[in-house]
């Protein structure tokens, strides 16, 4: 110890050498020790150095001891006599129980010793402690095993683990176990380790990843995700998830969680690493979260917002439609629900409504406007309660809530819609908005920026004006965030299970994330891990749905996609477009009818009866739903002159794109800048921050710091309503008639069309063309097209 001692005086001050890598001076002090637990001898004195800027000073020590020795070392004997000099940093300290000697030495040696046993020259600068790869490669931290302490061994619960690492993805506060961690329970420390050694902590070398107060002062990162083995996503032959750059949920009062617009997809995306998680993984994830804000004394509600069908296999491919996805929906624990649009297309979906979704979910169902007509008496009554007060769980706060439907009127006469305008006008929401409760609840399947949800704004302040309102929306598809005024709060979170979304509420003073549908990310937000993450329900549920998969054989093969073909992603028209795809290849082959083959015809496909894209890879049975779900004929009207069906594309172009599209397309919304790609990049090693994963980066009314895990931007491009495919034209000139085929959900807008062009037609006009629906079509032309193996 005197001998270190002496050491150290010889070269405490550093000597600033020129980093060529940045350009930058990094300040450093190199000294060649070790940890004091690893060998007595040459035991390190780290000197702690603050510092706010860009380059640090840092003891780089080089250590001998492979991973098994990484322990923390005993307490030493002289601490039960009082404060003693610590033996690692030879400061005097005082710590008398062996979980504040723990606490010391993770907080004092972590962040300065590279714990690699050929570590020659670690890093020096902040910059390069920016570390994150793929999967098992390219990562940058390691970690101690677990430090199991006796005294504490009885308290354990049952599924906590005595070994092995305990967390494999929670960065947390130097020197404190992961938050949510029982104060004897054990825990895993990630302490630093040099750029050089990052080749070598591949394969079997898996690491924690800390970088929070690494990050760029312009960054708010909360950590950098990394795996500490490979992990697999919940459904058989999905895509492992991805590590990428994380920032934390703010907990308050009252926290939400928030789903809309699942749209079926609640066996995650199988094809995309960034949004893999299933509906049993968001299970047990809210099961978890709901477990901290009990221990916390806090409120957390999960709420669902509508449209939960049409869109997925799980729900489409099934005889009856919905057989499997209802009672997988139903197993999650919902506190305030509502009903989407695609609920009340069709008389039977709004029936299952009725009859399966509301007596599960019962008094959490509110249908502020929407009435359903019981087939037996004719009578149309409230689909669920109008509106429901309730007490939070551990606060007792008081709650009105609401559930509303934006004003649609192409619904099933089963079913009413009552325009927002005149439901608020109505005696039972006068005398609800007179309630003095906490807070008012506002759900509903509506754009944030749709002008319902601001006359319920307008409604509920003008009786209430200091109490406040929080909005959940919904249907536009995007992830969007925007405040009413002081006291209000409105939130939306994307679509297709790719978004959880959160909300926390402490005082006035509210905050979001849009947290992607993400293992990984799950892991992070509750400090668990592969071993102490997934519950028995959440478990059950994921076999529910790989069960349902297999016996609607929605992993069979249709063929090989030679490339990736994108909705929005690329410019329309080009090779990239699945609009161009299919305008310019399949259209022309499917729009057959047998009787008419050799006539001239147009074919009309609205572009958001598209739902998804398709991926370079396997084409499944599946993914024919998730592109193209709806049962939607085509019609046509025969021998309509040339002249006047040419113009039918133009003016069918120039009209609102949202009377196109059964759910408004995304990329006329502004919040949404992006969405995921399905292979990350890999981390360039030279650089001094890892490349992003590309991903949804959304800019609110609130900021760019919403999304969970930062991404890097793309750019979307502008398609249109309609596209239009030439089939059987002859070879020079144009033909003197042609039948115009369309898709018969855009009939309302083909006729007017006609007669604006200067046609003489209308509906009687039309007839069928073609039973099969273009999901059926599109599965054919797939089988005998993309032939060959992936």
């Amino acid at each position: 110890m005197e001998a270190h001692r002496a050491k150290l005086a010889g070269d405490l001050e550093p000597k600033a050498a020129p980093d060529t890598r940045t350009g930058a001076v990094v300040e450093r002090a190199i000294t060649s020790s070790i940890p004091g637990s690893l060998v007595k001898q040459h035991a390190a004195s780290l000197k702690a150095v603050n510092s706010d800027g860009s380059s640090t000073r840092t003891s780089c020590a080089r250590s001998v001891a492979g991973a098994e020795k990484l322990r923390v070392p005993d307490l030493p004997e002289e601490a039960c006599k009082g404060p003693f000099e610590c033996p690692l940093c030879f400061v005097t300290i005082e710590a008398s129980t062996t979980a504040s000697w723990v606490k010391h030495v993770y907080g004092g040696l972590r962040p300065y010793v590279c714990l690699s046993a050929d570590c020659a020259g670690p890093d020096r600068d902040k910059q390069y402690w920016w570390h994150v790869g793929r999967h098992q490669r390219e990562l940058s931290l390691f970690a101690l095993p677990s430090i199991e302490r006796k005294e504490d061994k009885s308290k354990m619960s049952s599924d906590t683990p005595t070994t092995g690492p305990a967390y494999y993805a929670r960065p947390y506060a130097l020197g404190t176990p992961p938050r949510g961690t029982s104060q004897g329970a054990p825990f895993t420390v990630a302490f630093a380790i040099c750029r050089q050694h990052l080749g070598a902590l591949c394969s079997d070398q898996h690491v924690l990843c800390r970088a929070a107060a690494m990050a760029p002062s312009s960054a708010v990162f909360g950590a950098l995700l990394a795996l500490a083995r490979v992990v697999r996503a919940s459904q058989p032959g999905a895509v492992e998830p991805v590590a990428a750059p994380m920032r934390d949920l703010s907990w308050g009062q009252l926290n939400f969680l928030h789903t809309t617009d699942t749209h079926g997809w609640l066996g995650g995306h199988l094809q995309e690493p960034q949004y893999s998680a299933d509906w049993g993984d968001y299970v047990s994830f809210s099961h978890h979260m709901r477990k901290r804000a009990d221990n916390a004394g806090a409120d957390l509600l999960v709420i669902d917002t509508g449209d939960r069908i049409e869109g997925n296999g799980l729900y489409d491919a099934s005889v009856p439609k919905g057989r499997f996805q209802y009672d997988i929906f139903a197993q999650q624990n919902i506190d305030v629900l509502t009903i989407g649009n695609h609920e009340l297309y069709k008389a039977y979906s709004a029936a299952c409504e009725h009859n399966t979704t509301l007596p599960h979910f019962k008094d959490a169902y509110i249908a502020s406007n929407v009435n359903y007509t019981d087939p037996d008496t004719g009578k149309s009554e409230a689909l669920a309660q109008r509106y429901r007060k309730f007490k939070t769980k551990n606060l007792g706060l008081n709650v009105v809530a609401f559930g509303f439907l934006f004003d649609f009127t192409g619904n099933a006469n089963n079913t009413i819609v009552q325009p927002v305008e005149e439901t608020i006008k109505e005696l039972w929401f006068q005398r609800a908005m007179r309630e003095k409760p906490d807070l008012f609840l506002v759900i509903g399947h509506v754009g944030l920026r749709m002008p319902e949800f601001r006359a319920i704004f307008t409604a509920l302040r003008k009786q209430n004006w200091h109490i406040p309102i929080v909005f959940f929306g919904g249907h536009a598809h995007v992830r969007d965030a925007l405040s009413y005024d002081s006291q209000s709060f409105a939130m939306a979170s994307g679509r297709y299970l790719e978004t959880i979304g959160w909300m926390s509420i402490d005082g006035i003073k509210p905050n979001r994330k849009y947290m992607d549908n993400n293992l990984l990310g799950m892991y992070y937000h509750t400090g668990l891990n592969k071993s102490t993450f997934p519950t028995k329900q959440g478990k059950h549920v994921s076999n529910m749905i790989a069960k349902a998969r297999n016996q609607m054989r929605l992993d069979d093969r249709h063929g090989c996609a030679p490339r990736d073909l994108w909705m929005n992603r690329a410019e329309y028209p080009s090779n990239a477009s699945i609009y161009s795809w299919l305008q310019n290849e399949v259209l022309p082959d499917v729009i057959v009818n047998v009787t008419r083959r050799e006539k001239a015809r147009l074919a009309i496909l609205n572009t958001g009866g598209v739902r998804f894209d398709i991926f370079k890879g396997p084409f499944t049975r599946d993914n024919t739903f998730t592109v193209s779900p709806f049962a939607n004929s085509f019609k046509f009207v025969p021998d309509v002159p040339y002249s006047v069906a040419q113009k039918v594309l133009g003016i069918l172009n120039s009209a609102d794109k949202q009377m196109f599209a059964p759910s408004p397309a995304t990329v006329d919304e502004p919040s949404l800048e992006l969405r995921s790609v399905p292979e990350p990049r890999p981390m360039s090693r030279q650089g001094s921050a890892p490349d992003l994963i590309a991903g949804y980066t959304t800019k609110d009314d609130i900021g760019d710091d919403g999304d969970d895990t930062v991404h890097e931007p793309l750019t979307f491009h502008h398609v249109p309503n309609c596209i239009q495919s030439e089939i059987a034209f002859p070879k020079s000139g144009d033909p003197d008639t042609v039948d115009l085929v369309f898709v018969d959900f855009i009939q309302p807008w083909i006729v007017p069309a006609l007669k604006f062009s200067g046609g003489d037609f209308g509906d009687g006009d039309v007839q069928v063309y073609m039973e099969e629906t273009l999901t059926h079509k599109l599965g054919e032309w797939i089988e005998g097209n993309w032939k060959g193996d992936c």
